[in-house]
């Protein structure tokens, strides 16, 4: 974030007085982590809408189409983290069954860990999520792959 500071007079009861005035100069940014499984949806769609309603003024990354897929989900994650390192919000959601992919729980993490809000979007309800320990691992026995890696226990 990035603020501009104007130093200026005043004048109170006839003493001059020294203040700054603190103005932002650019937008507050959110991060929208959601599954993979809901790039290019109306779910994305919808969703981003519900965002910028809520918070009308502040900018929305979404790692559909902010990051370089080259087929390493490593290199992809890290994308992610540099992109969350550089917002004040993180907003989530999961699938309609309340699961998420390890990616999404990474990023989740990662954010309580820089002490970035996070807020659990959902049916337009956002919901304060204060530490990892609000979401909890499951094990999905049909899968080896972290598609559906945590639920939130909220």
């Amino acid at each position: 974030m990035i603020i501009h500071i104007k130093k200026s007079k005043l004048n109170i009861e006839n003493k001059d007085a020294t203040y700054f005035k603190y103005e932002r100069i650019n937008k507050m940014k959110i991060y929208y982590a959601h599954h993979m499984f809901k790039y290019d949806t109306e779910d994305e769609n919808n969703e981003i809408k519900q965002i910028k309603k809520m918070f009308k003024n502040y900018e929305i990354i979404n790692p559909n189409g902010s990051i370089i897929e080259n087929g390493n989900s490593k290199d992809a994650m890290k994308q992610c983290f540099d992109l969350i390192r550089k917002v004040d919000i993180l907003i989530f959601t999961t699938l309609e069954d309340g699961n998420f992919g390890k990616g999404v729980y990474d990023e989740i993490g990662l954010a309580i860990d820089l002490n970035i809000p996070v807020f659990f979007l959902r049916e337009n309800i956002f919901i304060k999520v204060n530490k990892i320990e609000e979401i909890s691992k499951i094990i999905v026995e049909s899968t080896k792959s972290n598609r559906r890696f945590a639920t939130i226990t909220i």
